[in-house]
């Protein structure tokens, strides 16, 4: 569906509950509320809708939403079983937790993308514990966050790695949206982090622009007191 919805009413969802696999959806004001006038999704219609990808008719979320949560409750409310979501328009600078705990209720997702929201270090490790389904990761990164600093440099990677579970061994691939070179350190740091954590994470992908960089500042990286202990792990990492 593009920006202007061509229809008066749900005319488009009639007849497809069995069978409507995929959906793309620019959340605009007129479809919000036909889908709730109609009462197009529910907890149990649809029950085919595998993808489901929003996108907001804006730079961040909608205005006709009073939160980012009630906006991530709209997205997560069609299609409820949905093994792949994309939501674009939630990115902010602010804490995204109560946005993101309210993923908690759908473990069957396998592939989730943010496409414009930038995830912290704390945000990929809650989203890879909460979704032992989730397999693969879309999204940008804004690195370690505040919560590391407490963390001395020669404790970080046994930390990391003590967080590692078997409710994480599905997650495989972070598809890195939009890394900047000034933000290369940092996002370098934040995959070898998931990398301790995520123990069959191997395959991260960034832009081609940045890739030899980027993969010269993650040797470099590797070979620190940080994380040197934990090199025949690290270089398992695939990039492209």
């Amino acid at each position: 569906m593009t920006n202007t919805y061509p229809f008066s009413d749900d005319l488009p969802f009639r007849g497809n509950v069995a069978t409507l696999r995929y959906l793309h959806i620019v959340a605009t004001r007129e479809v919000c509320d036909i889908l709730r006038q109609y009462e197009v999704f529910s907890s149990t219609s649809h029950s085919e809708l595998k993808r489901v990808e929003i996108e907001s008719p804006t730079d961040g979320i909608p205005s006709h939403f009073e939160s980012r949560e009630a906006y991530m409750r709209f997205a997560l409310g069609i299609g409820p079983g949905a093994l792949v979501r994309s939501i674009r328009g939630i990115s902010t600078g602010e804490d995204l937790s109560p946005a993101l705990s309210l993923l908690t209720s759908h473990s069957c997702i396998q592939l989730l993308d943010f496409p414009d929201t930038p995830l912290m270090l704390w945000d990929i490790e809650f989203l890879t514990r909460s979704l032992p389904l989730l397999s693969n990761l879309g999204c940008l990164s804004t690195g370690l966050g505040l919560m590391m600093e407490d963390i001395a440099l020669d404790e970080y990677a046994e930390f990391m790695h003590s967080l590692s579970s078997p409710s994480r061994e599905n997650f495989r691939c972070w598809r890195l949206a939009n890394v900047v070179r000034g933000d290369l350190q940092e996002t370098v740091e934040c995959v070898l982090s998931v990398a301790l954590f995520c123990p069959n994470f191997d395959y991260a992908a960034v832009s081609s622009l940045i890739r030899k960089e980027f993969m010269k500042l993650m040797e470099e990286t590797i070979q620190s007191d940080g994380f040197k202990q934990h090199a025949p792990r690290l270089r398992r990492l695939l990039f492209d």
